[in-house]
């Protein structure tokens, strides 16, 4: 892996990158941060239809016990609609 894979360490390695963040505090380098835009599932949930269920959850409960809730919440299987 010869080329950089990160503008603020300079890291051509994700293990040279997280001895860098071992070592140093991102709040130094916030400056240097940009917002990025992604799209993740968790076990076939999108993020969307996750945090519709969270917020959802701390409408309902105080935020320890949305937490807690979230915790204990199943994982979605294919079986599962």
């Amino acid at each position: 892996m010869g080329r950089r894979k990160t503008t603020i360490s300079g890291a051509s390695s994700y293990r040279k990158i997280g001895e860098f963040w071992d070592e140093h505090d991102l709040s130094d380098y916030w400056d240097q941060t940009h917002d990025v835009a992604m799209k993740m599932e968790y076990g076939g949930i999108t993020d969307e239809e996750l945090r519709s269920a969270a917020d959802a959850l701390f409408v309902m409960y105080d935020e320890e016990e949305a937490q807690d809730a979230l915790r204990r919440m199943p994982p979605k299987t294919s079986d599962s609609a």
